[in-house]
């Protein structure tokens, strides 16, 4: 919480990314029509309870259902947005079934009085609503679970570093090589420390993690190093099929991965601390497949956040995301912090030392 406070402390201007959203005339017109097949339900459910009911008016209800599944199926918005979509088909089947229960009820029994009928149909609507109230269907909501995700990933990663640390007595090069194979990022190896131990065997020291005996593995999801907040396809996987990581190790000049050497964590603690020193950064604009020996170079990209890049999904500086409360850090603790996108370029540098008697080390 301290280091969240300070931070927001020290904001600047963010450039623009990642790309808006914007709103089709197609979006819009098939929200209009969910919409308009809402009304048409509750319409048609009211207008059942009022007057004698025929057996014709039972076929309503199977093409308001049907109509409703049509339009959910040929959307084609994003991934964010199917729970949302899955509330309005929900609602619609209720209320479908509803009146079709209670017509073919009212078609075979004439004695049912209006004022009992539609007295319990919209008792059983109104507690599906609030069954319906109580997911998490808001954008907010959902968000929020993602970010939280998102850092819960990050720590894991960090974690599985410091069982690195433990085992090995320092953490991962960033570029591991045996012998005369050619290098492998940290991201492979570390998959024996996340569970995932199954999926590294499958991986060819012996190739280059480009060629192709190695795209069978760079094709293989793997949900520790992608963010929950990336939706777009576009951002999740190259022309290839090649999955892309969201996390990257912070290497440049007396950063904790100098020179793509990992160093011990007690030398860590000598100088800033493990708690003012960056380990991980999100950066999802930079297109880095997770099986590549690629990660956030301090000597190399700027250091910004969501920097605008030469595609609406590109962003060439150290930090990039998709969260709009912030980006996700993870310290050489462990410990995951979400910074606002206006933080003072200066404070993260600091941040990426390990030297002490920086402006990170103020105030704590």
């Amino acid at each position: 919480m301290c280091l969240d406070f300070f931070l927001a402390q020290h904001a600047t201007i963010a450039p623009q990314f990642p790309p808006r959203q914007t709103t089709s005339i197609v979006s819009i017109l098939f929200h209009v029509g969910l919409l308009l097949l809402v009304i048409a339900a509750i319409a048609s459910l009211f207008i059942t309870t009022q007057r004698r009911t025929r057996l014709l008016d039972l076929l309503i209800w199977p093409v308001i259902v049907a109509a409703t599944i049509t339009l959910a199926i040929l959307y084609k918005g994003p991934d964010g947005t199917l729970a949302f979509i899955a509330g309005y088909v929900m609602f619609v089947v209720m209320i479908s079934v509803s009146g079709f229960v209670l017509g073919l009820v009212r078609v075979c029994s004439k004695s049912v009085r209006k004022s009992r009928a539609a007295y319990v149909i919209f008792s059983l609507v109104a507690l599906w609503l609030l069954i319906l109230m109580l997911l998490p269907a808001t954008p907010a909501v959902r968000e929020a679970a993602r970010r939280t995700d998102c850092k819960n990933q990050m720590k894991q990663i960090a974690i599985a570093m410091h069982d690195w640390n433990d085992e090995f007595g320092r953490l991962p090069d960033l570029a591991i090589t045996d012998g005369d194979d050619p290098p492998r990022t940290w991201r492979v190896d570390l998959l024996s420390f996340i569970e995932s131990d199954h999926v590294r065997k499958k991986y060819r020291k012996d190739r280059r993690w480009d060629e192709t005996e190695n795209l069978p593995s760079a094709k293989t999801y793997m949900p520790h190093y992608r963010c929950p907040s990336v939706h777009h396809e576009r951002n999740h996987r190259d022309e290839s099929g090649r999955y892309f990581t969201h996390y990257l190790a912070v290497t440049g000049p007396n950063t904790i991965f100098a020179n793509g050497k990992g160093m011990k964590l007690a030398d860590v603690s000598s100088g800033d601390g493990t708690s003012k020193t960056l380990l991980l950064v999100e950066a999802s604009g930079r297109n880095v497949v997770w099986t590549e020996p690629r990660d956030a170079d301090t000597s190399m990209q700027p250091m910004e956040i969501n920097l605008a890049g030469l595609s609406i999904y590109d962003s060439p500086g150290m930090l990039s995301t998709y969260h709009p409360a912030g980006v996700n850090l993870s310290m050489a603790d462990a410990s995951v912090h979400t910074v606002p996108r206006r933080i003072d370029p200066k404070i993260l540098q600091a941040l990426t030392t390990t030297n002490g008697n920086d402006p990170a080390d103020r105030g704590f």
